[in-house]
């Protein structure tokens, strides 16, 4: 259900045409932002706050918040921010290719799961590199600080 109706973000139903703005920071849908961050891979914080804002304006995420909380194991406050910096690290890794990136909105209409399923492993692998990424970034407590037993 929630993967459905984030596709629902890609425009018109019936339509194979995705539109594109090719600015990053106003992505015409997810297929828009995913593309134009993985082209721009330093406005990366750019297009987390665009994903932020489009997910708000359509309320796609509001109702699945409990879900993404537990899937990306984010404080429920924090789910969609988690989500759409797990969205925009997938797609600057490339764990998305175009390709896949249309399928996925193209599934909508086909009913193809395993689409969505491989979209749910990189937004769980991607969500998984950003907390190791932020977990070397922290200074340890009881690393080299001169704590003694």
């Amino acid at each position: 259900m929630l993967l459905l109706s984030l596709a629902a973000c890609a425009g018109p139903q019936g339509k194979r045409e995705i539109p594109r703005s090719g600015d990053v920071s106003r992505p015409t849908n997810l297929y828009d932002l995913m593309l134009s961050v993985q082209e721009t891979p330093a406005y990366r914080e750019t297009g987390a706050k665009a994903c932020i804002r489009q997910a708000k304006a359509g309320n796609v995420l509001k109702e699945f918040l409990p879900v993404i909380a537990a899937m990306l194991d984010a404080p429920p406050e924090k789910a969609g921010k988690t989500f759409c910096r797990a969205l925009v690290e997938a797609a600057v890794a490339g764990d998305f290719s175009e390709a896949d990136i249309r399928a996925m909105y193209l599934a909508r209409q086909q009913r193809d799961f395993r689409t969505f399923g491989r979209f749910l492993r990189a937004l769980l692998v991607a969500n998984e590199r950003l907390g190791a990424q932020q977990a070397a970034a922290t200074p340890s407590l009881t690393g080299s600080a001169g704590l003694r037993n």
